[in-house]
């Protein structure tokens, strides 16, 4: 009877082992699919992160760009109106130059009319 109880003893052991196994088999599955659940949604949100930040660069290189082109179109701007101002000063004192030959010769047919 002591044997009999042994080996049912021991019969049951063997098949709560083997429970154990296969519990821990189960739970490492379940456990290996989380982990390739979150790598997966880590790669998907690391990939997220790096697509918002080259759309970030690409539109702070674009600001920038922007911002350049501005101050060359401020100082070309500047530069023109400098040169027009001076242009008409040129046309300005030509004129009178003109308008006082013209005055002259006006003034010269008046006497020689008399």
């Amino acid at each position: 009877m002591d044997q009999v109880l042994r080996k049912t003893i021991t019969a049951m052991d063997k098949e709560y082992e083997k429970r154990e196994f296969e519990k821990l088999k189960h739970d490492t599955v379940v456990a290996t699919k989380e982990i390739n659940r979150f790598n997966e949604s880590h790669d998907h949100r690391e990939k997220a992160c790096i697509d918002r930040i080259r759309i970030q660069q690409k539109s702070y290189d674009e600001l920038v760009k922007e911002k350049v082109t501005l101050d060359v179109v401020k100082a070309t701007t500047a530069l023109q109106e400098q040169m027009l101002i001076e242009f008409l000063t040129i046309i300005k004192s030509e004129l009178t130059d003109v308008e006082d030959a013209y005055n002259k010769l006006q003034h010269n047919y008046e006497s020689t009319k008399l």
